[in-house]
């Protein structure tokens, strides 16, 4: 196994484990069960979550897909959008309209 990355927060964690196993890299997540303030969801706190790749052979292109994965990130339009399907105004970061379900138009 090799780490890859360290996550500022565990949903962090999680969103960038789950675009990696869209490709089919499977991810471990390390410290991801890591003690905080008593009362406080460990989920809400922040922590070092490490990614680290299964397969040493999957780091390079797991590493590519974290670049890609900030890049898309930074490239999110903020202008809202009116869905092709039934007009509704969606915010620009959806991808899908909460409305109806259909897939933004490029």
């Amino acid at each position: 196994m090799k780490k890859i990355f360290s996550a500022g927060s565990y949903i962090e964690a999680q969103l960038i484990r789950g675009y990696l196993e869209q490709a089919n890299i499977d991810i471990k997540i390390l410290n991801e069960n890591s003690s905080g303030v008593p009362g406080s969801p460990h989920w809400a706190l922040p922590v070092a979550a490490e990614l680290w790749v299964v397969d040493d052979r999957q780091q390079a292109a797991a590493a590519t897909l974290v670049k890609e994965y900030f890049a898309k990130q930074a490239d999110v339009s903020t202008a809202d959008w009116a869905c092709d399907g039934c007009n509704e105004s969606n915010p620009g970061s959806f991808e899908v309209c909460w409305s109806c379900a259909r897939v933004r138009a490029e």
